[in-house]
This record gives C-alpha cells, structure tokens and sequence, in this order.
C-alpha cells in the first residue's frame, strides 16, 4: 500500500497530533515571572534604542533650535 510507504497513516486512521505544552493554560496559571520575562524581552530594545539615542544626542548636538531661536532673539 502506498500510504505505508509515504509515512501517512491508513485512510480512516486519526491522524496524529502534537502535543503542544501550555496550550489552555490561563494568563493567572504562567504566574509573574512568566510575564515579566515575555515583557522585558519586547520592550529591551526598544529601550537600548531610546537610551542609545538620547547619549549620542547629549554629546553631539550643542544646543537645541529652540535655545538657538532664543539667544538670536536676546542678542538682537
């Protein structure tokens, strides 16, 4: 038979299913630590993003425009 050979099973046999672990379990049943480390790990680079960004900005930009405005608008 052919079926046999291809690795499925028999026509009218169940076909199999994986187990997939976790799979019906409640948000409260994970518990915290679950969360908080599914949390950090989406929001991680985001924040290194941020934080990279802000120090380059701090030490390469003099002023803002809006200092410059100001100090073109004092100086006259």
């Amino acid at each position: 038979m052919t079926t046999q050979l291809s690795g499925s099973p028999p026509l009218g046999a169940p076909a199999w299913i994986p187990s997939l672990p976790g799979l019906g379990t409640t948000w409260y049943e994970r518990g915290a630590r679950y969360w908080l480390r599914r949390a950090c790990g989406a929001v991680l680079p985001a924040l290194l993003a941020y934080a990279v960004g802000w120090f380059l900005a701090a030490f390469t930009v003099r002023e803002y425009p809006g200092e410059v405005g100001a100090r073109r608008v004092v100086e006259g």
